[in-house]
């Protein structure tokens, strides 16, 4: 079984809709966490934040296929 069958190519070489962006952030001792949708919106913000900061891409599979 094929468990793309139902995604575009565009959408599966992209990951798009099976991924989130994350930033995390460690500031003056404290820890921040921010999501995004797309990878761009997060490397927007990722340039202008303080601080020691790490940027993730969490790739996600709630296709019943996969499990």
């Amino acid at each position: 079984m094929n468990c793309f069958a139902n995604y575009s190519k565009k959408n599966y070489l992209s990951l798009e809709g099976f991924s989130m962006w994350v930033i995390t952030v460690f500031l003056k001792g404290n820890i921040k966490i921010f999501e995004f949708d797309t990878e761009k919106e997060a490397k927007e913000l990722f340039k202008n934040m303080k601080g020691t900061k790490i940027l993730s891409e969490i790739v996600y599979f709630n296709d019943p296929c996969f499990v």
